[in-house]
Order: C-alpha cells, then sequence, then structure tokens
C-alpha cells in the first residue's frame, strides 16, 4: 500500500503537469503527493482533485504506514509471537505486531505505540482504494 502514493503522485504528475506550471515544473524526481498537493492548491479548477490528495496524505494512518515502511527499512519492529495455551490442545496462535518505535523526520520526531497491523491495515487499506478511485475519476475528468 505503501508504494501506491508514489505511482499516484508520478500518474498525476504525468497526466496534469503540462497543464500546471508549477507541477510540470517539479520534474519527475521531485512530484510527491505533498509538492502536488502544494501545485494543485495553487491552480484554479483543481481544487476537488487537491481535496482528494490532501484526505488521503493527511489521515494519521496514513501518515502511519509512511512512517512504518520508511522507519523498518533498516530497523527491525516487525514481531511475531506465538501463543501456546498450557491447558488445552488447542493450536498454536500467531501474533503480528507492529513493535513501538520513534520515528524521526524532517518535519519532526513522533512517537508511535505498538499496534495490531490487523484491523489497521485492512481500514486502511478501503479508505485508501475509495480515495484513490475517487483521485482518478476526477483525473480522468481533467483530461477530457
Amino acid at each position: 500500500m505503501h508504494c501506491i502514493g508514489d505511482t499516484l503522485a508520478q500518474v498525476i504528475f504525468k497526466a496534469c503537469g503540462p497543464s500546471i506550471p508549477k507541477l510540470g515544473q517539479l520534474g519527475e524526481w521531485q512530484a510527491t503527493l505533498e509538492k502536488i498537493s502544494t501545485a494543485l492548491a495553487h491552480t484554479p479548477g483543481f481544487e476537488l482533485l487537491n481535496r482528494q490528495v490532501d484526505l488521503l496524505c493527511d489521515c494519521a494512518d496514513f501518515i502511519y504506514l509512511n512512517d512504518v515502511v520508511n522507519h523498518s527499512k533498516h530497523r527491525r519492529i516487525i514481531g511475531l509471537d506465538t501463543t501456546v495455551s498450557a491447558t488445552t490442545d488447542e493450536l498454536a496462535q500467531p501474533l503480528v505486531e507492529i513493535g513501538a518505535f520513534v520515528h524521526v523526520a524532517k518535519k519532526g520526531t513522533t512517537q508511535y505505540a505498538a499496534r495490531d497491523p490487523r484491523t489497521f491495515l485492512i481500514a486502511e487499506y478501503d479508505r485508501q482504494s475509495e480515495l484513490i478511485v475517487a483521485i482518478c475519476l476526477e483525473i480522468s475528468k481533467k483530461l477530457q
């Protein structure tokens, strides 16, 4: 899911860049959703697309997912434990957890508690899917 934001940024850049000078000036390597949002914010007729991109990016779970991915590239924060009952013959139950971590970035430091990824990832996938479809439909309208 994390790479969807980068891919979406390139789609918006390639589709809308020719008609938005500030966007076209970014260049392919600088086209991030954050920079695209800034360019769209100053472009008449692209208010809805800008709001949709902001809805996608400004969500706490979207930010958390980006921070997890960026932080975990070189660190171990994904844990896998197994619980076993001593009183029953039940099979061992695996427990996957995203461990607590501190993410340090240019914008500041954020401390995150441990989380169960199952419900978080399903909810974030559903949220992103809906917004990405809406964003792509809006881009299609702009291209017609």
